[in-house]
């Protein structure tokens, strides 16, 4: 069970009160919820293939070892204090995670495993104006991939790292995407970008002995945004651009990516391509400012698909928002009605917007940005995009505080 699943959920008789309010302890998980289940049935066209022999174990195919640090990210671009002993030190302030330095998950018969299942499905491979070869939606398809992402123990793992609870993000085309690095074709295996979700977990799977190129870089600068705009001057400074090395295939690291600028160099020449598998990840905290990006996975997703994983993620969220003032029953003092009416009404507002927002971005009234797409008129469709965001209360973090 993660530890971190019901931290003010469930009301306890006798206990402080509580309140949901916008404001409060900005990015402190102060309120967790449980993480939306993967759907019962699946999309047409993504229907699973049984395969007996493929059955996930986690005694069997997980091997998770701790990784030696925990990069955090920067408050004021002095990257060489920047880092953390994992686990966190409890009562420590964290500035959040960026990056993990890599760590073990699959051993040696679950990097067996789900090679044979990328390999089974390398015919679905596609593009896009990123990753030049990439095969999406395996957790739909393979009911191994799927325990493995859900793994009980993965995701306590994870939590830790993260200092807050973490599950599976609720677009679930994402669930093991795996990016293949062609060798010698002189394309980045992934272009500078931010992610379009909370946290993802990229896991290698390839034999990277006597590779030359393929290398996870990391711009280590407190703005992302600046940080990709300086890739697009060529202005990046070296001295900020950290090289992540993996020791080999079945080990990760664990990245706030939608925080973080990141990308992977092109493959000069190796022994195979390189393989990487992405899960992405958010947090278990509804109140927080949501980072998916609806467009990134609008352009690349079956149609039929798409729109409802967004209902979907948008309902939970607002489900977990409405569970705070159902289970924390907002009283206020006496003396100071007309504050209990406007923080009451304040959630319910909020909730309104979030779901009206979704739909809107669901029918095409309003479109997100891309967070790897920094071309000339980018800062005036940010300012556009943020009014949009504080119009619509999701933009500010939101907690289920205690009373003082």
């Amino acid at each position: 069970m993660l530890i971190l699943f019901a931290l003010c959920a469930v009301p306890v008789l006798g206990s402080a009160s509580y309140r949901c309010s916008s404001e409060g302890l900005g990015e402190t998980p102060t309120y967790s919820t449980k993480g939306l289940p993967f759907p019962a049935h699946n999309p047409v066209g993504l229907e699973e293939e049984k395969y007996d022999d493929l059955i996930f174990d986690p005694a069997i195919h997980l091997q998770l070892e701790d990784p030696e640090i925990l990069h955090t990210l920067l408050v004021d671009d002095d990257a060489s204090t920047a880092s953390s002993p994992f686990p966190v030190p409890p009562n420590t302030t964290y500035p959040g995670l960026a990056y993990s330095a890599p760590f073990r998950v699959l051993s040696d018969a679950g990097i067996l495993a789900v090679r044979g299942i990328v390999n089974r499905y390398e015919h679905t491979a596609g593009a896009n104006e990123r990753t030049p070869k990439r095969v999406r939606g395996l957790g739909y398809r393979s009911a191994f991939i799927r325990n493995l992402t859900y793994a009980p123990e993965l995701l306590e793992h994870l939590s830790k790292m993260a200092n807050l609870g973490v599950w599976p993000h609720d677009m679930h085309m994402n669930i093991a995407q795996t990016n293949f690095g062609q060798i010698g074709h002189g394309q980045k295996v992934d272009e500078w970008h931010q992610d379009s979700v909370d946290y993802v977990m990229v896991l290698l799977m390839s034999d990277t002995t006597d590779m030359v190129g393929g290398e996870l870089q990391v711009a280590r600068v407190s703005n992302a945004t600046e940080a990709l705009l300086m890739v697009k001057a060529d202005q990046l400074p070296s001295e900020v651009v950290a090289t992540v090395q993996y020791p080999g295939a079945g080990h990760a690291i664990f990245m706030q990516g939608s925080k973080i600028a990141h990308t992977v160099t092109s493959v000069l020449s190796a022994k195979e391509p390189r393989l990487s598998l992405v899960n992405s990840y958010q947090t278990l905290n509804p109140f927080r400012k949501d980072k998916t990006v609806y467009t990134t996975f609008r352009v690349q997703d079956p149609p039929n698909v798409v729109p409802t994983e967004m209902a979907r993620h948008a309902a939970w969220r607002v489900q977990g928002q409405l569970g705070c003032v159902i289970d924390n029953p907002q009283w206020g003092p006496d003396e100071s009605p007309e504050q209990t009416k406007q923080d009451v009404a304040a959630t319910l507002r909020t909730a309104a917007a979030e779901l009206l927002r979704a739909a809107d971005l669901i029918t095409g009234v309003i479109e997100d940005e891309r967070p790897y797409k920094v071309d000339e008129d980018f800062w005036d469709r940010v300012d556009k995009v943020d009014e949009v965001a504080h119009a619509t209360a999701t933009a500010a973090p939101i907690v289920c505080a205690e009373e003082e």
